[in-house]
């Protein structure tokens, strides 16, 4: 019997000191630094990440929240307009004529403009509107045409003086690495893509710029040698041949001032003589409805990247 009692007071004292050893919790500690809005939980858990940046800037605009809401990977592909509410016609996206705009000091809206079509409002209410009004006339003027499928979350939310209103698909991913604006921003994407995978076959690379880029809603396909959209016209048809390897990178909706193909040559084949005739043959008037200005080439060893574009024009 005294050895059972030994045995059990041995026991409990272990048991206290692990208890003892554990780390507490001050109960009046300092509060945890707000998140840096970046992390996938604040990316999933839009209510959070919204309040988070409410808090972290307090004297920020619409536009200027509005512009914080891109700097995280899971909206790095949104676009942001901002409403001229002054204007005698003032255009919101996702909303119909219904919304007006009343009660609104600033209003700013970021959106998907080129897959699911989400949308997130930021409104500065006018001193002395309701801001719960506000967000009820948003809601109810969203247009029914918006985005071919309902979406599967609603957020209406106010937040450090400000108002957001958003409709939102959950199971979104975070986008990294640079995101092209521009055409001419392909190039430098280009070149660090093939920096650190210089054996991507060249579907590959157009994919992954297709994916990172806010120009227009693009897809990548394979190049094969032969007549190639963009080269020569209807009546001098031209063939682009000499490469291994090729891919196209061409936009969903047309006509659009954009065409793109990425070309990877036989070692020891003449790249610059390639590039030469791509130029040579590139036909800025290729489209009937539109022409372009600027034709880019850039050649990145045995791989070439060749656009046209319109930056003077667009």
């Amino acid at each position: 019997m005294k050895k059972i009692i030994c045995i059990l007071l041995v026991f409990v004292c272990c048991a206290a000191l692990f208890a003892g050893c554990k780390p507490q919790t001050p109960p009046d500690g300092p509060a945890a630094e707000p998140s840096s809005g970046n992390t996938a939980a604040d990316g999933q858990d839009l209510e959070a990440f919204l309040k988070d940046l409410t808090a972290r800037y307090p004297d920020d605009t619409a536009a200027a929240l509005a512009g914080r809401i891109l700097e995280n990977p899971y909206y790095k592909l949104f676009v942001q307009e901002t409403p001229d509410l002054q204007g005698e016609f003032t255009y919101f996206p996702a909303l119909n004529e219904s919304f007006t705009g009343e009660g609104l000091k600033e209003a700013s809206c970021v959106w998907d403009a080129f897959d699911s079509r989400a949308f997130i409002y930021v409104f500065t209410p006018a001193e002395g509107a309701d801001a719960q009004t506000i967000l009820a006339a948003a809601k109810n003027a969203v247009d029914p045409y918006w985005s071919e499928e309902p979406f599967e979350n609603e957020l209406l939310l106010t937040a450090g003086g400000k108002a957001f209103f958003a409709l939102y698909n959950g199971g979104m991913e975070p986008v990294t690495g640079m995101i092209a604006a521009k055409a001419r921003d392909f190039t430098e994407m280009f070149h660090a893509y093939l920096k650190d995978h210089p054996d991507a076959p060249v579907l590959e690379i157009a994919e992954y710029l297709a994916s990172h880029q806010k120009i227009t809603s693009m897809c990548a396909y394979t190049a094969v040698p032969g007549v190639l959209t963009g080269f020569g016209d209807f009546e001098h048809e031209t063939e682009i041949t000499g490469f291994a390897q090729g891919a196209s990178l061409i936009p969903e909706i047309s006509p659009n001032p954009f065409i793109g193909y990425l070309f990877r040559l036989e070692d020891g084949a003449d790249v610059d003589a390639f590039m030469k005739e791509l130029a040579e043959k590139a036909n800025l008037a290729w489209n009937v409805c539109i022409v372009t200005d600027t034709v880019i080439t850039e050649a990145d060893g045995n791989t070439v990247l060749f656009m046209m574009c319109s930056e003077e024009t667009r």
